[in-house]
């Protein structure tokens, strides 16, 4: 487990630094500052343990990572990022989306959505602090899990999507 925590915490730094325009720079300190090897492709990094292990992200400016699954409802708006994650046999996905809609509109959609879908809704709330307002949804449908978190903290509303596959049993 620890080796998978120091594999995400790399990868992520990996991602940052090959992101933001500091490739082999950001390559070479993270590779010799963790033993592990990283590949970059475009919008991807690949960290390679020593024990054959490989994790794989992606990045997406501006749309859905390429293999964002089909299944899991995404409001209109504008994906302002995406990842997926991939490691042994167990895969995760983010996307973050912005809106000017309301967040009634945006959890009314969630609402309908997941059901129509078959996804079976396991958490809902709906939380309010003062002016802040939080509405989010756990969701699990076949071998995925979904959370969807909505808010608007400085007036657009903004959609969180985390999903993942179940490990096998």
């Amino acid at each position: 487990m620890r080796f998978w925590a120091i594999v995400l915490v790399v990868a992520l730094i990996a991602v940052a630094l090959v992101t933001g325009g500091c490739g082999t720079i950001a390559k070479k300190a993270v590779e010799s500052a963790t033993g592990v090897k990283v590949d970059e492709d475009g919008g991807s990094v690949t960290i390679k343990g020593d024990d054959g292990s490989e994790s794989t992200i992606n990045t997406e400016d501006g749309q859905l990572a390429e293999d964002f699954p089909d299944s899991v409802p995404v409001y209109d708006g504008t994906v302002s990022d995406s990842t997926s994650f991939s490691s042994g046999g167990v895969s995760q996905w983010t996307a973050s989306i912005t809106t000017p809609d309301s967040v009634d509109d945006v959890k009314a959609f969630y609402a309908q959505r997941l059901e129509a879908e078959g996804w079976k809704i396991t958490f809902d709330m709906d939380s309010s602090s003062g002016s802040d307002r939080t509405v989010a949804y756990s969701a699990e449908l076949d071998n995925l899990s979904l959370t969807v978190t909505i808010a608007a903290p400085d007036g657009e509303t903004e959609i969180a999507i985390l999903v993942g596959t179940k490990p096998a049993s």
